[in-house]
C-alpha cells in the first residue's frame, strides 16, 4: 500500500480538441495576414501618393526649366531647381523618378545658373561692426568697428556723421550716457575712450585695464561707466570726474559682458567661464555667482529687464535670472547658435537676441514664445539695440553692415552698406583692380576687386556724381556732379588733389586725353571745358552745342574730341583751334543716352522709342538699330576692343550686344530697379553696372553669353562644360544667392534633417555634389515674418518672397 504524501493528486488537464487549435491559429494567421495586408496597402497608397506628389513637383520643375530657358534669370533657374530637389526629396519607396530627374539636380550648368553670383556690392563699410548703441532722442545710431572708429549714422537722412577716431586698435563696445551728452567706447587697446555726443571730441582716454575692453555700460543715472575686460576685472569710472572709482576683485575669467539694471542697484558680468557675477552697484559688494565652469559657454550677452537677467551663453541657450534670488526663472526654446547680444525692449516686454548664425530673434518675455526671426545678415550677429520708443532695433553684424528693422512688421528698413541712393556712373581703373562708384548720395566709393571690399569713400561734393573717370595710368580719379564742379582725386590715397571750377549748371560727362594731360567735360551749360589735368588749370572753352552735353570722347591721337548733345547732334573738334571739323544731326532722335567706343570710332544712342542706335562716328552713317529694351534707356558702354556694347534700362534689365552683327546676345536681369551706368574691364570679359536699387554688379559676359546659345555651343565644344563646372565648383553653399535661398526655404520646406534615420528615407545622391549640405527641417516654433497665404505653393511663395526673407 503506498504512503500518502498529503496532497490530493492533480486532475488530469484537459487538452483543447486538435480542431480548435487549428481554428485559432488560422484565425491568428488570418489576423495576421489581414494587418499586413492593410499595412503593405497603406504604405502602398503612401508611396503612391509621395510618388504622384513628386511628379507633379516634378512636372512643376519641367515647366520652371522650360520658362527659365527663355527668361534667363537666376531666379527661375532656382525654382526650377527647388522643384526638383523638393520633388526627389517626396520620391521614397519602390516608386522611383526617371534618372533625368536626379541627372538634372546633379547639373554643374543647372546649379551654376540658378546660383553663381560674381559679386553684389553691399549697400556699406568695409569693417565688421560690433556693438551698438542709439541716441536716447532715437535720431542716431552708433557702433564700435573692428578699425577701432565708432561710427554715427543720422537716421532720418540715412547719412553717416563723421566717425570717431582715437583708438588704436578693433573698438568693441559703445553706449550712449542717458541724456545723451556722453559717448563712451571699449577698444582691444586696453582702453576706454569718452566723446562729446554732439560734437565728437574726445573728451578722455580712460586707462587701467590690462587687456581689451569688450563691453561697456553707463549707469542709469550717468553718473558711472563699468567696463568688463579680458583681464579679468570689472572696473568702475566717474563719468563726471573721467577717473577710476574701484576695480572690482578678479574673476576666475575674462568678463566678456556687463550690464546694470534699470534702477541701477545691480550690476552684472558675464564670464569665459560660463559663470555671471552680480554685485551691489553702490556697497560694490558681491551678491550672488550664476552658474560657472563653463555649463553653458561663455556668455557674451547680459542685459537687464524689469525684473529679469538674461544671459545668452555659446551652448545657443538664452537663460533668465531673477536678479534677486539668483533662480533660474526659464530657458528660452528654439535657439541653436551661440548668442552674442541681448538687449530688453524699453518697456522689458520682449527680448532681442543676436546670434553666431546671422539670425536676430525677438521673444516674449512673459510667455516665452518665439515671436518672429529676421534673417537678412550674412554672418553673426555682434550688436542689437532697442530704439527708445521701442518701435525699431537695429542690428551689427561680421558681414560689415547695419540693418534696422521695424518691429511690427519685421521689414528691414535700411542697410548700413555701400551707397544709400541710386549708383548714377561707374569707372574701372586700367588695371582692372579698382572700381569706383558715384551715387546721388553726393559720395564716391573705391572697391577693391579682388576681394570685393571697400576700401574709401570720397566725400566732397554737395550734390549727385553723374560722371567719372580714371587717368590712363590709373592714379588719377575725375569726377562730375550736380554740383557744377569737377575734383581731382589720388586714386590710392582718395586724397582731393583739386576742385576744377567753371561749368555754370550740371556736369554730365568726362573724358581723359590718351596721354592723360588734359581732362574733358561736358554740361548742361551747352558747353564742352579743357582742364589741364595735373593742375587743374581750365586750358579751353568749346562753345557750339544747343543742348546739354551728354558724352565725350578722345580721339585715338588725342587731337580731336568727340562730344553728343541732347540737340540731336554730335560734332568733332579740333582742340588746337577749338573749332567744330564736322557736326552730324540726326532730328526725331532723343540723343540724351549716348557713348562713344574706345578711339571714338563707333556711337550709340538711345532713343524714346527704347532703341538703341549704332552710328558711324566719322562719317555719321547708320549702322543698326537694336530693339529688345522695354522702357526707356539710362546708360550704354561699349567694351574695350568695341566688341561690345551694353545698355541699362528702366526695364530693370541690361542687354548686351554685338556691336559689329548688331545682334543681341544677352539679357542680364538681377536688378531690382533702373540701371543707370554700366562699364566693362579692359579684357571685354565682365561687365559692372549700377542701379537706381543702390547695388553694383557684376556679370561674367562669357556666362550670360552661353546661356543664351547653350545648345549651339555644346555640340562638340567641351569647354562649356568645363567653364560650368569650374563655376559650380567655386559656388557651393557659400553663394549669396543659395544662402538666400536657404534662409529663405529654412521656414518652409520638409527637408531631411542632417543624420535623420527617417523610415523608408534615406540620404539621397544628390546631396553629394553640393558639398554634403542639407537643409535642416525647421525647427518647432520658428516663425515666419510674412505667413505663407493658404493654399499657396510654397515654392511660388519663396520665390516671390525671397528678397525679403
Amino acid at each position: 500500500m503506498p504512503l500518502s504524501t498529503g496532497n490530493p493528486p492533480e486532475p488530469p488537464r484537459k487538452k483543447l480538441p486538435g480542431k480548435a487549435l487549428f481554428t485559432i491559429a488560422a484565425m491568428l494567421l488570418l489576423a495576421g495576414g489581414i494587418i499586413f495586408k492593410l499595412n503593405r496597402e497603406a504604405r502602398e497608397r503612401a508611396f503612391l501618393e509621395n510618388y504622384r506628389q513628386a511628379q507633379t513637383l516634378d512636372e512643376k520643375a519641367r515647366a520652371a526649366l522650360s520658362e527659365a530657358e527663355e527668361s534667363r534669370t537666376a531666379e527661375s533657374y532656382q525654382k526650377a531647381w527647388l522643384y526638383t530637389l523638393e520633388a526627389l526629396n517626396r520620391d521614397t519607396g519602390p516608386h522611383q523618378l526617371s534618372p533625368e530627374v536626379l541627372n538634372r539636380l546633379n547639373s554643374p550648368e543647372l546649379y551654376s545658373l540658378a546660383f553663381r553670383e560674381l559679386w553684389i556690392s553691399p549697400v556699406g563699410s568695409k569693417n565688421a561692426l560690433y556693438g551698438l548703441a542709439f541716441h536716447p532722442n532715437g535720431q542716431t545710431l552708433a557702433c564700435a568697428s573692428i578699425e577701432g572708429k565708432i561710427r554715427r549714422w543720422d537716421l532720418a537722412s540715412g547719412e553717416e556723421i563723421a566717425p570717431l577716431s582715437g583708438h588704436t586698435s578693433a573698438a568693441y563696445s559703445v553706449a550712449y550716457s542717458p541724456d545723451g551728452k556722453l559717448i563712451v567706447s571699449g577698444a582691444a587697446d586696453n582702453t576706454l575712450r569718452l566723446w562729446d555726443g554732439d560734437s565728437g571730441e574726445e573728451l578722455a582716454a580712460l586707462s587701467g585695464h590690462a587687456g581689451a575692453v569688450f563691453s561697456v555700460a553707463f549707469s542709469p543715472d550717468g553718473r558711472k561707466i563699468a567696463s568688463a575686460g579680458m583681464d579679468k576685472t570689472v572696473r568702475l569710472w566717474d563719468a563726471r570726474k573721467k577717473e577710476l572709482l574701484a576695480a572690482l576683485p578678479e574673476h576666475p575669467a575674462a568678463a566678456l559682458a556687463v550690464a546694470f539694471s534699470r534702477d541701477g542697484n545691480r550690476l552684472a558680468a558675464g564670464l569665459q567661464d560660463g559663470g555671471v557675477r552680480v554685485w551691489d552697484a553702490k556697497t560694490r559688494r558681491e551678491i550672488m555667482k550664476l552658474g560657472g565652469t563653463s555649463p553653458g559657454g561663455m556668455v557674451q550677452a547680459l542685459a537687464f529687464g524689469e525684473n529679469e537677467l538674461a544671459a545668452g551663453g555659446t551652448d545657443g541657450k538664452i537663460r533668465l535670472w531673477n536678479p534677486e534670488t539668483g533662480a533660474e526663472i526659464a530657458v528660452l526654446p528654439g535657439q541653436e547658435s551661440a548668442v552674442l547680444s541681448l538687449a530688453f525692449s524699453p518697456d522689458g516686454r520682449r527680448l532681442v537676441s543676436g546670434a553666431k548664425d546671422g539670425i536676430v530673434r525677438l521673444w516674449d518675455v512673459q510667455s516665452r514664445d518665439l515671436l518672429t526671426e529676421f534673417p537678412g545678415h550674412d554672418n553673426e550677429i555682434t550688436g542689437v539695440a532697442f530704439s527708445p520708443d521701442g518701435k525699431r532695433l537695429a542690428s551689427s553684424s561680421l558681414d560689415y553692415t547695419i540693418r534696422l528693422w521695424e518691429v511690427e512688421s519685421g521689414i528691414c528698413q535700411a542697410v548700413s552698406a555701400g551707397h544709400s541712393r541710386d549708383v548714377l556712373c561707374l569707372a574701372l581703373s586700367p588695371d582692372n583692380r579698382l572700381l569706383a562708384s558715384g551715387s546721388r548720395d553726393s559720395a564716391i566709393r573705391l572697391w577693391e576687386l579682388s576681394g570685393g571690399s571697400e576700401t574709401a569713400v570720397l566725400t566732397g561734393h554737395t550734390s549727385s556724381v553723374l560722371a567719372l573717370a580714371f587717368s590712363p595710368d590709373g592714379k588719377r580719379l575725375a569726377s562730375a556732379s550736380r554740383d557744377h564742379t569737377l575734383r581731382l582725386w589720388d586714386a590710392e590715397s582718395g586724397k582731393l588733389m583739386a576742385k576744377l571750377a567753371g561749368h555754370t549748371s550740371d556736369v554730365y560727362s568726362l573724358a581723359f586725353s590718351p596721354g592723360g594731360t588734359r581732362l574733358a567735360s561736358g554740361s548742361r551749360d551747352r558747353t564742352m571745358r579743357l582742364w589741364d589735368a595735373a593742375t587743374g588749370r581750365e586750358i579751353r572753352v568749346l562753345n557750339g552745342h544747343k543742348g546739354d552735353v551728354v558724352a565725350l570722347a578722345f580721339a585715338a591721337g588725342g587731337r580731336e574730341l568727340l562730344s553728343v548733345s541732347g540737340d540731336n547732334s554730335w560734332r568733332i573738334w579740333d582742340l588746337e583751334s577749338g573749332r567744330a571739323l564736322h557736326a552730324f544731326s540726326k532730328p526725331g532722335n532723343d540723343f540724351w543716352v549716348a557713348a562713344f567706343s574706345p578711339g571714338g570710332q563707333l556711337l550709340a544712342t538711345g532713343t524714346r522709342d527704347y532703341r538703341v542706335f549704332l552710328w558711324d562716328a566719322r562719317s555719321g552713317r547708320e549702322i543698326a538699330a537694336l530693339s529688345g529694351h522695354t522702357a526707356a534707356l539710362f546708360g550704354a558702354a561699349f567694351s574695350a576692343d568695341g566688341k561690345y556694347l551694353a545698355s541699362g534700362s528702366e526695364d530693370k534689365t541690361i542687354r548686351l550686344w554685338d556691336a559689329a552683327a548688331g545682334r543681341e546676345l544677352a539679357v542680364l536681369k538681377g536688378h531690382g530697379r533702373e540701371v543707370w551706368s554700366a562699364v566693362f574691364d579692359s579684357a571685354g570679359e565682365r561687365l559692372f553696372s549700377g542701379s537706381r536699387d543702390g547695388s553694383i554688379r557684376i556679370w561674367d559676359l562669357a556666362a550670360e553669353i552661353r546661356r543664351e546659345n547653350r545648345a549651339a555651343e555644346s555640340a562638340g565644344d567641351s569647354a562649356p562644360i568645363r567653364i560650368a563646372i569650374e563655376e559650380y565648383s567655386k559656388s557651393g553653399k557659400n553663394s549669396p544667392a543659395f544662402q538666400r535661398l536657404y534662409r529663405a526655404s529654412y521656414h518652409l520646406l520638409p527637408y531631411r534633417p542632417e543624420g535623420s534615420d527617417l523610415r523608408e528615407s534615406k540620404p539621397k545622391p544628390f546631396l553629394t555634389p553640393l558639398n554634403g549640405y542639407q537643409f535642416p527641417r525647421p525647427r518647432p516654433g520658428s516663425g515666419l515674418r510674412r505667413p505663407r497665404p493658404a493654399g499657396k505653393d510654397p515654392i511660388e511663395w519663396i520665390m516671390e518672397n525671397i528678397a525679403d526673407l
